[in-house]
């Protein structure tokens, strides 16, 4: 649906499947961090070592969904996208390898979610209420990402990109 309002403005309206209006004037939710993401490899990323790089993450992603005009988490199914840019993507044992995929495409997914009620999320978090780590950023649960596509990339400077589409009728 395409709505005409004042001054010549056009803003594009997607409705998810379940009728609910989930965003205007951006279907997509991108941003880049220059950072490794954060890792899932047992235990919750939001108590751990992990709890800086879920801090930047979601920090990042409150920003894209601000500038975007996304007031609340999308309610439909989305479809997520993983860039990993790192000057070493294929030399495991050198210090400079960036880590395995699978590890990331959790840990990414983790953080655009809110934590369990059990977590105890690091001080870090403290004060952040925009990205509180009991709140749902971009999406309310990870069970609405129906497609993941990742793939590390090699690139200068360690940094990576995420896009959140949301699947809409």
């Amino acid at each position: 649906m395409v709505l005409n309002l004042p001054r010549n403005k056009i803003i594009l309206v997607l409705r998810c499947k379940d009728g609910m209006v989930s965003y205007s004037n951006n279907p997509i939710i991108d941003f880049t961090v220059n950072d490794r993401p954060p890792k899932k490899s047992g235990g919750s990323i939001w108590s751990s070592n992990q709890a800086k790089l879920v801090l930047k993450l979601r920090k990042a992603a409150f920003d894209a969904m601000q500038k975007a005009g996304l007031k609340d988490h999308f309610s439909c199914p989305v479809k997520l996208e993983l860039v990993i840019f790192a000057p070493n993507i294929t030399k495991i044992g050198d210090h400079t390898y960036v880590g395995d995929l699978d590890t990331y495409i959790a840990g990414v997914c983790e953080s655009l979610y809110p934590a369990n009620s059990q977590v105890i999320p690091h001080e870090i978090f403290e004060g952040n209420y925009e990205i509180d780590p009991k709140k749902a950023l971009i999406i309310n649960d990870d069970s609405q990402i129906i497609s993941v596509k990742a793939e590390k990339v090699e690139g200068l400077q360690l940094s990576y990109r995420v896009s959140v589409i949301p699947i809409t009728s």
